[in-house]
């Protein structure tokens, strides 16, 4: 019997249009250490979904850019792996 492989052909990601700086935040709530948050972190800006959007919808558009660049079809895909 041969054995079937698993293999990971492309990674695509999408991120969405609006974001959260940490200036943003600290507008928020003042007492927050900016300097120290990003220190920690080393994040300064956070992309931030739309109300109405899903993370799911976050993945069908990754996934259409790999369809696009002509990596692969829909029927090749046996499951995704998302993470956040």
């Amino acid at each position: 019997m041969k054995r079937k492989r698993a293999a990971i052909k492309a990674i695509f990601s999408h991120l969405p249009e609006k974001k959260l700086t940490n200036d943003m935040l600290a507008e928020r709530f003042p007492d927050w250490n900016i300097a120290k948050a990003y220190q920690n972190t080393g994040v300064a800006v956070r992309s931030i979904a739309a109300e109405d959007q899903c993370t799911s919808d976050l993945g069908i558009i990754a996934a259409e850019k790999m369809f696009a660049a002509g990596l692969c079809g829909p029927q090749e895909i046996d499951f995704l792996l998302f993470c956040t």
